[in-house]
């Protein structure tokens, strides 16, 4: 087992979130004053603005995992931080419907 011990103050992450599948996070882990990548948008035609809807499902995976390691240490605003980009993900990532504006209105 792989224990990541390091602290993210001030980063500012500009197009991807950090992909830290298969380590686990030490308690003293910290993302002080972290900023998120903007979350790719549709537009009019409902196009998204990147190649592929797949980079908003890589940006989903990399949210969750980083949202069970912050509930494992129990760094609980880092956990809802990480639902809410998820959730603004997923409303990007949904067809155009109800359900989309319930997560974009609700997420």
């Amino acid at each position: 087992m792989i224990i990541f011990s390091v602290g993210f103050e001030n980063a500012k992450f500009k197009k991807m979130p950090p992909s830290f599948y298969g380590r686990k996070f030490h308690p003293l882990y910290s993302f002080p004053d972290v900023g998120w990548p903007k979350i790719p948008k549709r537009d009019s035609s409902n196009n998204i603005d990147i190649n592929s809807d797949g980079v908003l499902l890589f940006q989903i995976t990399c949210y969750e995992y980083i949202r069970t390691q912050a509930e494992h240490i129990g760094q609980l605003e880092l956990r809802k931080e990480m639902i809410r980009q998820k959730l603004a993900c997923w409303a990007e990532v949904a067809k155009p419907s109800f359900e989309r504006l319930l997560r974009k209105a609700y997420g």
